[in-house]
């Protein structure tokens, strides 16, 4: 079925996943999305990302139970939380492309030198992480606590 599903064009694929994912706002009310500008913001950003990514599997435990690297220290990256009474429950960072590349060069650079040399602006998104207490089921769908 899934095979079948990715051979669906784009314009019917993106409806019915759209269709997929619900989002009940009214859970939402006590959550603010925004960009991470204090120190506590971005360590609990680091730290729920850390905390997720080595529950998946994604990465192995750091010793700082936090996930850093070092396109989150560029000046021009930017890390976005949403936080539910307070506290840090959603977040993304977004990086764009620099003197230093990007994450995902490590897998495709060679299509992403492709689209620089035709003038192209990239940019990634990554740091996506929820707290496993605010997802809808097994999604990463804000719900509320």
């Amino acid at each position: 079925m899934k095979k079948l599903f990715m051979k669906l064009p784009d314009p019917i694929k993106g409806p019915i996943l759209r269709k997929r994912v619900w989002i009940d706002e009214s859970k939402l009310d006590r959550t603010t999305f925004k960009i991470a500008d204090t120190v506590e913001e971005l360590e609990s950003a680091y730290r729920l990302v850390h905390d997720v990514y080595v529950k998946e599997g994604y990465m192995d435990p750091h010793p700082s139970k936090m996930r850093i690297t070092k396109y989150n220290l560029l000046s021009k990256s930017t890390t976005f939380v949403g936080k539910h009474d307070g506290r840090v429950v959603l977040t993304m960072s977004l990086i764009p492309d620099s003197e230093h590349g990007l994450p995902m060069d490590s897998l495709f650079k060679s299509e992403l030198d492709q689209m620089r040399n035709r003038g192209r602006y990239i940019a990634e998104v990554g740091n996506l992480a929820s707290d496993p207490n605010f997802r809808n089921r097994n999604q990463n769908v804000p719900t509320g606590i």
